[in-house]
């Protein structure tokens, strides 16, 4: 077969899939980040463990619509603090609140990032792969592209391995402690 018809069909193909099984309205969009986040952050006196304890005392206060980013906050702070067990437990709990696909799609990058730090499998780069950045905070895509950076070196593909490295340390810049581990490793 020709490859222009091989390109043609492929093409085809791929807007077969669209129309059949259409993305989700929120997918891709970048979550907002909720006010009481933006609060506390700004302060800049809390460490990432004390950030989640304040957002889960805050958690009774914030509307219905914010309830879910502030839940997904509270993991990835967790995380950042070592705190997996209580990170897990929180996106468990944003997967059965969440009503939308963002939402989702953070909670599933928040657990694959709690695998990969203990094993980097094949099931679990997929999942660091497949997972559309603007779902994702800064401190976790900083962390999945690290994640990634140490994936493609372990295969011998040095240039993807620098292209997620670089990566890595853009979205770590406005994370200060998350910054420094990664330029140490």
């Amino acid at each position: 077969c020709n490859p222009r018809a091989k390109m043609r069909r492929l093409l085809l193909t791929l807007l077969w899939t669209s129309l059949l099984f259409p993305l989700p309205a929120d997918a891709g969009k970048k979550m907002p980040v909720p006010a009481i986040v933006e609060t506390l952050h700004a302060d800049g006196k809390l460490n990432d463990i004390q950030m989640a304890a304040a957002l889960i005392k805050a958690i009774e206060t914030v509307s219905s619509s914010e309830r879910v980013p502030v839940v997904l906050w509270i993991a990835e702070y967790s995380r950042l603090g070592g705190d997996a067990n209580t990170a897990r437990k929180w996106l468990e709990a944003a997967l059965k609140e969440s009503k939308k696909e963002v939402h989702r799609q953070n909670a599933n990058l928040g657990l694959a990032l709690i695998g990969a730090s203990t094993t980097l499998n094949a099931l679990t780069i997929e999942s660091l792969e497949a997972i559309h950045p603007n779902s994702g905070f800064p401190s976790q895509n900083a962390s999945r592209y690290f994640y990634l950076h140490q994936a493609y070196i372990e295969r011998g593909d040095a240039e993807t391995a620098q292209g997620h490295k670089v990566r890595s340390l853009g979205f770590a810049a406005s994370n200060p402690n998350l910054l420094m581990t990664i330029q140490r490793q």
